[in-house]
């Protein structure tokens, strides 16, 4: 009987040491995992995140509050931002296989998320995320702009380089100052309700006629180059810094003395030869003007003439440019 007692407890011995072990190559495994410094509760979101990516939770790298969000914004790795409660408050995940936004529902805490060149195909999951600030979805394949309706806090959208064919689903953004629209397929210019935004830029799409934005007087810089637009109203935007709208087919520009703030304007590639009121716009700095093939710069030349005697810098072949940053507007 105290035999079978001995190996009973050798036994048992045994069991727990090949427990301890198993637990401490768990623990040895984990340990250097700089992602698991959030919240417990966090930790298998973040495991099903990363798996959905197709990356290491070992390469996630983690920083200290969100202030380095934009530092080095093009080199930055992927990584989580945790606040000093250890809550996650920014996400970055750029270029991976990630596909599925509603993994991300239970984390409450995000303000900022870059899920830029992925495989996400809908907007979905986001409802829990009130204190979202900035979204960047630019790069993917999503096809409608929805999902947003509860992100009330919501400052900055980017949903360039997308397959979106409707502006819709932005009612209720009413924080909102900046919308990046860049490469979709968008026909028709039709935007409500968001009297706060400061930058638009609705580049590259589908949009013919003319246009107009008079729902949008705290506008600022407005980015509408390479679409088919014909006509420009400038009523209501007497905020408006900057206008980039090369290379459309602009024959006529109205009510642009409305715009007195005005400071660059870029109709480059367009053929367009006046523009009624234009002299009145006394902090006009920079005009691009011209196309590249069959335009007449004799019949430009009045034009021309009068903004430079009004001493603006008239450019009058293509010029290299930089859209602005939308961390600008943060």
């Amino acid at each position: 009987m105290k035999a079978i007692l001995n190996n009973a407890i050798i036994l048992l011995a045994i069991i727990l040491m090949m427990s301890c072990s198993n637990n401490l190559n768990i623990f040895n495994e984990y340990k250097n995992i700089p992602a698991l410094k959030c919240k417990e509760k966090d930790i298998p979101v973040l495991k099903s995140i990363a798996l959905n990516a197709g990356v290491s939770l070992k390469k996630l790298m983690v920083y200290d509050g969100a202030e380095f969000f934009y530092k080095e914004y093009g080199n930055t790795k992927n990584g989580i931002f945790l606040n000093s409660n250890g809550d996650i408050i920014a996400l970055r995940l750029r270029n991976t296989k990630f596909n599925n936004l509603k993994l991300l529902s239970t984390l409450s805490e995000l303000e900022r998320i870059d899920l830029s060149n992925n495989r996400i195909s809908k907007i979905e999951g986001l409802d829990n995320l009130h204190k979202l600030k900035n979204l960047n979805l630019s790069h993917n394949k999503i096809l409608k702009i929805e999902g947003l309706n509860n992100l009330h806090n919501l400052k900055i959208l980017d949903l360039s380089y997308n397959g979106i064919s409707k502006l819709e689903g932005l009612d209720n953004l009413h924080k909102l100052r900046g919308l990046i629209l860049t490469e979709n397929n968008i026909t028709i210019l039709e935007i409500e309700n968001l009297e706060l935004l400061e930058l638009f830029c609705i580049a590259s799409n589908k949009i013919s006629g003319a246009v107009n934005f008079k729902d949008l007087n705290k506008l600022k810089v407005l980015l509408i180059y390479s679409n088919k637009i014909d006509a420009i109203d400038f009523n209501g935007l007497k905020n408006l810094r900057e206008v980039m709208a090369r290379h459309n087919n602009i024959s006529e520009i109205r009510n642009i003395k409305n715009s007195s703030k005005l400071a660059s304007l870029d109709i480059y590639g367009n053929p367009i030869y006046d523009i009624e009121g234009i002299e009145s716009l006394k902090k006009l700095k920079i005009f691009y003007i011209g196309m590249e093939y069959n335009y007449d710069y004799a019949k430009a030349s009045p034009l021309i003439e009068k903004l430079k005697k009004m001493e603006i810098k008239v450019i009058t072949a293509p010029d290299f440019f930089v859209e602005p940053d939308p961390k600008i507007f943060e």
